[in-house]
C-alpha cells in the first residue's frame, strides 16, 4: 500500500490510512491523476511525478519496479528524457499520456490495445519512458479510460486511439473523433466521453445502459449527441 501512497512505507493488511498523509518530496504539484495503484502529479512548472505499481511500466522510470515515494520523471534536460514541460497528463490501466507546452503527444506503459498510439504497434510491448508519438505540434489535452487514449488538438478538434469504446476493436493511430472544430474541453470515464464546445453546449458519446450520455435515453451512440438539460 505505501506504493500507493507514495510515503515510502510498506504497511501490512488491512491497508487503510485514516488521516490525510503528506506525499513528501513532492513541490508546486497542481493535479493528480490516480488509477488503481499507480498515481501520477502534475506540477506547476511543468514537472510530473510518477509512483505507486508498475507492472507494464507505466511510470515511466525505464523499468517495471514499484516505487513507493515521488520519481521526477519529466523536465529531465535533454539527453536524459525530455526537454519541454508537460502541459497535461492522463493516465489510463497501466498507461500514461502527455502533451508538452510545445504541442507534442507523449504516452508510455501497457499497449494492448494500441493506446500509445505508436505507429499501429500493439503486440503489448511495454513502452517504459516517455516516447513521442507524433511530429505534430498542435496537441493540446490528454484524457485516458481504461484502455482508451483521447485528445484534445489546439485547432479544437478531438482525437482517439486504443480500444473503441463501444466495438473494443483497437485503434492503433490517433483518429479524428466527431465532427467540428470547436471543441474546448472533454472528460472520460469507463465507456462514455463528455466534451463541451466553444458555445457552452456539452456533447456525449459511448455506451449509455445507465443514461449517462444525458440525452433522455438508454440508446448508445457511436457520434457525439447534444446533452439535455431542463
Amino acid at each position: 500500500m505505501g506504493e500507493i501512497l507514495g510515503d515510502g512505507r510498506n504497511r501490512p493488511p488491512p491497508h487503510y490510512i485514516r488521516v490525510p498523509l503528506r506525499v513528501e518530496g513532492t513541490v508546486n504539484v497542481q493535479s493528480v491523476y490516480p488509477y488503481h495503484g499507480s498515481t501520477a502529479a502534475l506540477r506547476s512548472d511543468g514537472g510530473i511525478y510518477t509512483w505507486g505499481t508498475n507492472n507494464w511500466g507505466q511510470l515511466g522510470i525505464g523499468n517495471t519496479a514499484y516505487f513507493t515515494v515521488p520519481e521526477l520523471i519529466w523536465l529531465i534536460p535533454e539527453g536524459g528524457i525530455l526537454a519541454t514541460a508537460a502541459a497535461s497528463v492522463a493516465m489510463g490501466d497501466d498507461f500514461m499520456l502527455a502533451t508538452g507546452v510545445d504541442g507534442s503527444l507523449w504516452s508510455w506503459g501497457r499497449n494492448h490495445y494500441g493506446q500509445l498510439g505508436n505507429d499501429g504497434d500493439n503486440d503489448l510491448r511495454s513502452v517504459m519512458t516517455p516516447t513521442r508519438i507524433s511530429t505534430e505540434t498542435q496537441w493540446d489535452k490528454v484524457s485516458a479510460s481504461e484502455f482508451a487514449s483521447f485528445a484534445l488538438k489546439k485547432d479544437g478538434t478531438l482525437w482517439t486511439w486504443g480500444r473503441d469504446l463501444l466495438t473494443e476493436e483497437a485503434i492503433l493511430i490517433p483518429t479524428p473523433l466527431g465532427s467540428g472544430n470547436d471543441w474546448v474541453s472533454m472528460s472520460v470515464m469507463g465507456t462514455h466521453v463528455l466534451a463541451m464546445k466553444s458555445d457552452g453546449t456539452l456533447w456525449a458519446y459511448g455506451k449509455n445502459n445507465y443514461g449517462q450520455l444525458g440525452d433522455g435515453t438508454f440508446v448508445e451512440r457511436s457520434d457525439f449527441v447534444q446533452v439535455v438539460f431542463p
